[in-house]
């Protein structure tokens, strides 16, 4: 299977342009993160309790809290596999433009890649929106 020349330079180009937009909203993702976990903090200061024991009681700040302190290092890994999965893609794309190999196994690595960082694209935006969006059920 030959795949055009054309479609590694589009994926050599439109793989950063993913990549600015996916930093930029994970960049969002931990401000407001971090926002939201000092907001909390001195609030459950003032408890003489441990948060992880107000947590276990079901007092709803410390279990915000702890599960905002758990979504932070789970951000920062999915930069990092967002990172790597760019910079395999963007690599055999140069790789595949400079030495003209426009065959399978070159096509499909680069196809994942691609895939998963378009998919990135389309599902942190709404992770986003969702943790910006206030929890507040009327009942």
């Amino acid at each position: 299977m030959v795949v055009p020349e054309a479609f590694y330079a589009t994926a050599a180009q439109v793989l950063p342009t993913i990549l600015i937009a996916l930093s930029i909203e994970i960049g969002f993702l931990l401000a407001a993160t971090r926002r939201d976990i000092n907001v909390l903090a001195p609030f459950l200061r003032e408890f003489s309790q441990s948060v992880e024991d107000l947590a276990e009681e079901g007092y709803i700040p410390a279990l915000k809290l702890l599960e905002l302190q758990s979504y932070h290092p789970r951000l920062e890994q999915w930069a990092l596999v967002l990172g790597a999965t760019f910079a395999i893609g963007e690599s055999l794309a140069f790789t595949a433009l400079a030495f003209s190999w426009f065959n399978l196994w070159t096509f499909m690595p680069l196809s994942v890649c691609v895939l998963v960082l378009v998919a990135a694209a389309f599902v942190i935006p709404l992770k986003r929106l969702r943790a910006e969006t206030p929890s507040v059920r009327v009942e």
